[in-house]
């Protein structure tokens, strides 16, 4: 429609009716003051300030750390943990017919019998993949493996691209995502290695979730996509040859995730987060890429646990630790102790006698558990908070621009009924002096 025959309509019928151009006039004043109220006042949410729970949250002796409460969790003695062989990865590779049973490899794998399983070799755009045959059926578990990213040069040298671990509903094809589809549904591991457009030190460790719609922001190495992660210099040519990691995953929402960069029993947690939950059941896989650059990513061994409370009942919700450490009568709350003991006059004997352990340090633990749960339900209501601003501030940018278009419409319909009112003013300014 050809723009100077509708403005023309426009002040044609304007010029005509004295209600509306008196309508235009209050429309023009209500958006006007609608608009700069919205322009001046805002609306994003922000972080309170007041409040201790937003500032800075961090663990202290008053807590558990984050890596006390996986080693809590994973270690065996507050709950109990049960390997389930058929997503055990494990030497002798090729002799174990139960791992080949276990997974499916695909892509660019190199596996050495009694060394390793190598996803990706120094050399350019390779793919590979294996993901286990079976779904991983459990409400809550601890999963293990042993890894290593390596190759020429020093952490800051380039190399690349990197590697994920995934929990997949279904087993993923190759694709450009850590070298398999980027469309899936669960939760996933990226470790990245090559530093496209995001600032920052890599390797990078990042989590992500994916309903199965969401492109892997390769552009900005998963910025988009991420919802926590850490800085992991020490996996780059670990010192000892392997880094060992663990996830804990409890049906509430609880993941975390830890490194044990020089496979020496001291963990270091990459990322705990709340309300993050994996699929009922799953796939779990190991993928890697190189492109120009290249890069050597060995996976050792892998095994996934099952959690349960000492009488066999799985364990849902983060509150169930300090349940099992509030009885007394739990078996944690015991350990085995030699005795010597006399059998004669003559003759002592030894023997392992059941004992209950300190009940002043296992009151300080829990003390500390439950600050814990406090200290990661904070952290996680923050994120909360951090989400709904960012929200809420490109919400109220298009807002704004939104305004600010229909104030230009305004002032252009304001300035059509400003030159019809003053064509009609001379207009009639003439007519009185004709008659005059």
């Amino acid at each position: 429609m050809d723009i100077g025959l509708l403005s023309f309509y426009i002040r044609r019928r304007i010029s005509q009716s004295k209600p509306l151009r008196y309508t235009l006039w209050i429309i023009t004043a209500l958006l006007s003051l609608i608009f700069i109220n919205k322009v001046f006042r805002g609306g994003n949410v922000t972080v309170p300030s007041g409040d201790s729970s937003y500032q800075g949250i961090s663990s202290s002796n008053r807590d558990l750390t984050n890596e006390e409460i996986n080693t809590l969790i994973a270690g065996g003695n507050l709950l109990q943990k049960h390997e389930l062989p058929k997503f055990r990865l494990a030497m002798p590779y090729l002799n174990n017919e139960v791992d080949e049973q276990n997974y499916e490899f695909t892509g660019d794998v190199l596996i050495r019998n009694d060394q390793y399983v190598r996803l990706t070799s120094l050399k350019k755009h390779q793919k590979s993949s294996f993901f286990s045959n079976s779904q991983v059926d459990l409400q809550s578990f601890v999963m293990e493996w042993n890894f290593a990213l390596s190759g020429n040069g020093e952490v800051s040298s380039l190399h690349g691209d990197g590697m994920a671990v995934l929990f997949s509903e279904y087993k993923l094809d190759q694709g450009e995502m850590f070298g398999v589809n980027e469309y899936y549904k669960g939760f996933g591991i990226y470790v990245d290695t090559y530093r496209n457009g995001r600032s920052g030190i890599f390797p990078y460790v990042l989590a992500s979730r994916n309903d199965g719609t969401q492109r892997y922001d390769n552009d900005n190495d998963g910025k988009a996509n991420e919802i926590s992660g850490c800085i992991a210099r020490s996996l780059w040519n670990p010192s000892s040859g392997v880094v060992k990691a663990r996830l804990v995953y409890i049906e509430d929402g609880y993941v975390s995730l830890d490194f044990d960069y020089k496979n020496e029993g001291v963990w270091t947690n990459c990322f705990t987060l709340q309300e993050v939950y994996l699929p009922e059941k799953f796939h779990v896989g190991f993928s890697a890429q190189t492109g120009d650059l290249s890069e050597i990513v060995d996976i050792f061994e892998a095994r996934i646990y099952s959690l349960k409370d000492h009488d066999g009942n799985p364990v849902t919700e983060f509150q169930k630790l300090v349940d099992v450490m509030n009885d007394p009568s739990s078996p944690d709350k015991f350990e085995d102790v030699t005795e010597e003991y006399q059998l004669d006059d003559h003759t002592k004997r030894r023997r392992v006698v059941s004992q209950k352990k300190d009940g002043k340090q296992m009151r300080r633990t829990l003390k500390r558990l439950i600050n814990a749960e406090k200290r990661i339900k904070k952290e996680a209501e923050q994120r909360r908070v951090e989400r709904r601003a960012k929200r809420s501030e490109w919400w109220n940018s298009v807002k704004k621009w939104f305004y600010f278009m229909i104030a230009a419409v305004v002032c252009y319909m304001a300035t059509i009924v400003y030159r019809v009112q003053k064509k009609n003013n001379i207009r009639r300014s003439k007519n009185q002096g004709l008659i005059v």
